[in-house]
């Protein structure tokens, strides 16, 4: 357990056993931190922008993670996320700030 304390005077507790919240919460942070290091991605989109989406499957068996953001100027893209190699594969403009997933596990 680490214990934090805040600037107010308040204080935290981290507990490593914690359960993530939702399947996949792991998966989404690991698809977002690929987003933020990757130079393609500073170089397309430069670094002034915000993930306002990210999808997956459960079970993710290899499939890349959609990853969408939009930029300052407001421009959406879509990114394919490969979570095995840790590389964004593709970014294209879209019209539509949100991910539509066709299917859904369950």
């Amino acid at each position: 357990v680490e214990v934090f304390t805040s600037e107010d005077g308040g204080i935290y507790f981290k507990f490593e056993m914690e359960a993530p919240p939702f399947p996949g919460k792991d998966l989404e942070e690991k698809a977002m931190e690929i987003v933020r290091n990757s130079p393609m991605v500073q170089e397309v989109i430069g670094s002034d922008y915000e993930i306002v989406a990210v999808g997956f499957k459960l079970p993710s068996s290899g499939e890349p993670v959609i990853v969408v953001v939009k930029a300052s100027d407001g421009t959406c893209f879509r990114l394919t996320v490969d979570l095995d190699q840790g590389t964004v594969k593709s970014i294209e403009k879209t019209e539509v700030c949100g991910v539509e997933l066709t299917s859904r596990a369950g």
